[in-house]
């Protein structure tokens, strides 16, 4: 039996390839668009949230093309 050590050359490299390097990586076909933020339009102003607030975001999803997806029937988990 052999014994499993780390090389003691540091010129050896280990390394790990997660998943298949030939395949292209996943992009969404969909995408979230927001408009509005408490009543107000994103593209007039910026708005801060504070701990525990109450907020109203608006928007709509879209696909990669542009347009609305009026097939959507799903949840939205939106992360700040």
């Amino acid at each position: 039996m052999r014994i499993s050590k780390s090389p003691s050359n540091a010129s050896v490299y280990n390394f790990v390839l997660l998943g298949d390097p030939a395949l292209r990586p996943a992009s969404p076909e969909r995408r979230v668009e927001t408009s509005s933020f408490n009543n107000v339009d994103v593209s007039l102003r910026q708005d801060t949230i504070q701990a525990l607030m109450l907020v109203d975001v608006r928007g709509k999803v879209t696909h990669a093309t542009g347009q609305i997806d009026q097939d959507f029937n799903g949840y939205l988990y939106p992360k700040f």
